[in-house]
């Protein structure tokens, strides 16, 4: 009984570190495209909630380890930056210190880049995520017993039946033929990995490109505060040469889409995930 309650806690935590890789990649190509295109980065972190590990390089950038593994972010300069270094520029004034400010950061801030710019930004974790899962379906395709020329053959044609079924979920729930019952949060993702893999230990490797599609895809949705959003607000701003709406209502259409999303994760998928544990 023992070895197996250790058994299955060890698979959770391989879940955990899949679900962690996954999001790794996605930020990295965030961060990747943005130092490219000469973007200023405050904080690389993998993790939400308190910082478990942080340290900061001598260019400002931050990389961070944070407690909670359901998702992360690369944190780009932006008018907020501008709103903390006047409080800063106040505090040092009404506090009559001798000693001199730190020297104003010239680089624009993120919604200053030209809109081309940020799209690619944007893209970046999706784009990562569609390459690691190439990646990822040649390998498990190669150590299924398919041989390197069969794993050849057959990845990208794997890879885009994944992708292609990934696309096809919200159209299953237009139709009727999926319910809300059928979307796992972040707990039953990670209880499905763990009970996958203790089937087969080589299926982890169908997870890694399964679940790099399912990044790219969903944060490439039209819903606020994901990547197509904004890529959707800086493709009209291009096309317009000038923005949609203001930065403040953009800013506030993606915060109250991040607190619906954060919200439906909280109260509804995550208490029927746990009801399919008890069952």
């Amino acid at each position: 009984m023992f070895l197996q309650v250790l058994s299955i806690i060890l698979h959770i935590l391989l879940a955990v570190l899949v679900l962690l890789v996954m999001v790794t990649i996605h930020e990295l190509g965030h961060y990747l495209i943005g130092k490219l295109l000469k973007f200023k980065i405050n904080e690389f972190a993998v993790g939400l909630g308190p910082k478990i590990f942080s340290k900061k390089l001598k260019n400002g950038e931050v990389f961070s380890l944070r407690i909670l593994p359901l998702g992360g972010y690369c944190a780009f300069k932006d008018e907020m930056d501008e709103e903390e270094q006047k409080v800063d520029r106040d505090v040092f004034d009404l506090e009559e210190k001798k000693e001199e400010a730190p020297p104003e950061d010239k680089t624009l801030n993120f919604s200053q880049q030209k809109p081309w710019k940020r799209i690619l930004v944007l893209s970046g974790g999706a784009i990562f995520n569609l390459i690691s899962a190439f990646i990822f379906s040649f390998i498990f395709l190669l150590v299924m017993r398919q041989g390197f020329v069969g794993a050849l053959l057959g990845f990208i044609p794997e890879t885009g039946r994944m992708i292609w079924m990934l696309i096809s979920v919200p159209a299953m729930f237009i139709r009727g033929e999926a319910s809300l019952g059928d979307i796992s949060g972040p707990i039953g993702a990670i209880g499905t990995m763990a009970e996958f893999t203790m089937l087969n230990w080589r299926f982890l490797f169908l997870l890694f490109p399964f679940l790099a599609a399912n990044f790219a895809i969903f944060n490439l949705l039209p819903i606020p505060a994901l990547d197509g959003s904004r890529i959707i607000f800086a493709t009209i701003e291009w096309i317009r040469g000038k923005p949609m709406v203001s930065r403040k209502v953009e800013n506030i259409i993606h915060t109250v889409g991040f607190l619906i999303i954060i919200g439906l994760m909280l109260l509804v998928l995550t208490p029927l995930d746990i009801l399919r544990f008890i069952r």
